[in-house]
């Protein structure tokens, strides 16, 4: 495990980021040259951009106080999946031991937003083409995605905020019918929120693969609907692009009510982890 860098100094955190890159095949003889590091957005990793004479790389290192199920290994192999599928980032480095992920920056990519996904012409079918690539791929994962178990695991940590009871049960009640329209198990994103995709000339690529697995693909699809606010034809021809069988409605809008349960009860998490301060005093 890596020390927390969000909030680093700039030396200490420079040392933590050279000694994942000197390890790097490649890697050493380039730092002997300046650099550039720029931090970047987000809330499972501590990411840093590396801009170097010979091309620019995105190192991620897991924060130490982040739970809820990620497992740094299957985020590992899932980062390796996407790379070989051409989904995502090319891969150059990667310790289970501490958990480092060096890819290259993707050229001319932007991380998207639900407007501009929503707005440009072709935007959700590249979205589906990207999923059914991952969904269609006969991969396979250590991991299993269980967004009820990350519910329940999130849900005890909340104690007096927890899910009623009855809600709990509406919601396991809603992954057995799940389970029971599903086909069965394949690699999933598990996150894909417009931020964990970056647009490109050619298509979308999908980053931060910490809670990928072996899932519902119709989970990626509701998830996404949902955190991209995709009305309900909007929706439906990101299922019709896909173009898997079994996508229907009902599976998706089963995948969506447990998507916002998951949603919400993680905003609560983050809340009850970092709260927020007091800006009236």
């Amino acid at each position: 495990m890596v020390p927390e860098l969000m909030q680093a100094p700039d030396a200490a955190r420079e040392a933590v980021l050279r000694a994942v890159l000197s390890r790097a095949p490649g890697m050493a003889d380039i730092l002997c040259a300046p650099y550039h590091v720029t931090q970047l957005p987000g809330l499972t990793n501590a990411t840093f951009r590396i801009d170097t004479a010979v091309g620019s790389f995105v190192v991620q290192l897991p924060r130490n106080e982040m739970a809820g199920g990620a497992t740094r290994g299957d985020a590992i192999a899932a980062t390796r999946l996407a790379d070989a599928l051409g989904i995502g980032a090319p891969v150059v480095h990667a310790e289970t031991d501490t958990g480092a992920i060096v890819t290259r920056w993707v050229a001319g990519a932007h991380p998207a937003t639900a407007e501009q996904l929503r707005r440009t012409p072709g935007a959700i079918a590249a979205v589906a083409t990207c999923f059914a690539r991952l969904h269609g791929s006969e991969a396979s994962l250590a991991r299993r995605f269980d967004p009820l178990a990350v519910i329940a695991d999130l849900a005890a940590r909340a104690a007096a905020d927890a899910l009623p009871p009855a809600l709990l049960d509406g919601l396991a009640r809603a992954r057995s019918e799940v389970a029971c329209l599903a086909s069965g198990a394949v690699p999933i994103h598990g996150d894909p929120v417009p931020a964990n995709l970056l647009a490109t000339s050619s298509g979308i690529v999908l980053i931060d693969w910490d809670y990928a697995g072996m899932g519902d693909p119709a989970w990626d699809i509701a998830y996404f609907a949902l955190e991209a606010g995709l009305t309900a034809a909007e929706e439906q021809a990101l299922a019709a692009a896909h173009g898997a069988p079994g996508l229907g409605t009902r599976r998706r809008m089963l995948n969506r009510m447990i998507a916002a349960a998951l949603v919400a009860l993680w905003g609560m998490d983050r809340m009850r982890c970092q709260p927020v301060p007091d800006l009236t005093s």
